[in-house]
């Protein structure tokens, strides 16, 4: 019986096409050389490593850099000035008292002094002391006035430190509150003992604002004040007498080294108890706003060994307060 022709099968087709055809790279597996691995890898461009910025050295510029351009010449120039003129006025207090023993010095001492002479002495006296009432209101005035404008100055530049501080810490992602904030390798102290979480930072941030307002305030207007005053003693003491002068400067070298020695003592120590201060407080806030688990789990031993650690280590030593008294007996006037 013959096939039916619509069932015919075409074998005039040669085969060749399937094994002809070229190997694509889905179905062929080459294999790849480690060079070339390394090569592809190494062309792949790396993200760069966000560096760590360094701080800031301290400075007086520094620490008047938040101050706008108008508050400064309408706060801190003024303050300046009435500094240097507050710091110039126990100067010439010195130079009336003087008139005053150098009218009694050129008083005659004998039995009965003329009229003449005991006028001109009485006119001496009274000028010198209208003069003394006079720089003493003077002195009144002029240190009300600059310790105004240097505490103005000092919470002027607080406000701007707390803006600046509450925007950098406003633009933090969530995730660098859930992540970072009192975890380990992320937020630590300055000698590693431990992270410093929210309770710590702001610790942290309440006194150091506190010593930037301190600084800025007062402190910097008694400092021109003083500067002002040695300066002016130093020059008129040389005028007058310099000799003099030399012998009673004599003893500075020794004083200063003094000073220098005892807060080379006392500046490392000062620094470990700001962190140990600010450790603490971390573990004050995680104790109190875990107090529920700690009492569940019994742990209050736990929360209170660490603590009472960073507590002691808070305790000046002999060591820091033995220099620090020797140089106050030496120079009394530090303070």
């Amino acid at each position: 019986m013959r096939r039916p022709t619509s069932l015919v099968v075409d074998t005039t087709l040669n085969d060749t096409s399937s094994t002809t055809s070229s190997p694509d790279a889905s179905t062929t597996k080459l294999p790849i050389s480690a060079d070339s691995s390394a090569h592809t890898v190494s062309n792949v461009p790396q993200s760069p490593q966000p560096s760590q910025p360094s701080p800031p050295q301290p400075s007086i510029r520094l620490l008047f850099s938040l101050i706008s351009r108008r508050h400064f010449f309408i706060l801190v120039l003024p303050a300046l000035l009435t500094s240097m003129f507050a710091g110039g006025v126990a100067p010439f207090m010195t130079l009336v008292v003087g008139q005053v023993f150098d009218a009694l010095s050129k008083f005659p001492t004998t039995p009965n002094p003329s009229q003449a002479d005991k006028q001109q002495l009485l006119h001496d006296v009274g000028m010198t002391a209208i003069e003394l009432i006079a720089l003493a209101i003077g002195a009144l005035a002029l240190s009300s006035l600059t310790s105004c404008l240097w505490i103005w100055t000092g919470e002027r530049n607080l406000l701007a430190v707390r803006k600046e501080v509450y925007t950098s810490v406003t633009r933090k992602d969530m995730i660098w509150f859930d992540t970072k904030m009192g975890e380990e390798n992320s937020v630590q102290t300055a000698e590693g003992d431990g992270p410093v979480g929210a309770g710590g930072l702001m610790a942290k941030f309440a006194r150091d604002t506190d010593d930037v307002r301190m600084a800025s305030s007062l402190a910097s207007g008694m400092l021109v004040q003083y500067l002002t005053t040695t300066i002016t003693c130093l020059i008129i003491a040389f005028v007058r007498s310099w000799s003099l002068s030399l012998v009673i400067l004599s003893a500075l070298p020794a004083m200063v080294l003094i000073q220098s020695l005892s807060q080379a003592f006392v500046g490392p120590n000062l620094n470990n108890e700001r962190t140990h201060t600010a450790t603490a407080a971390t573990l004050v806030d995680h104790a109190v706003s875990a107090i529920a688990t700690v009492k569940a789990f019994n742990a209050e031993l736990t929360k209170q060994r660490p603590l009472v650690l960073y507590l002691t280590s808070c305790r000046l030593p002999l060591t820091s307060a033995l220099p620090s008294g020797v140089s106050l007996v030496a120079w009394p006037n530090s303070l």
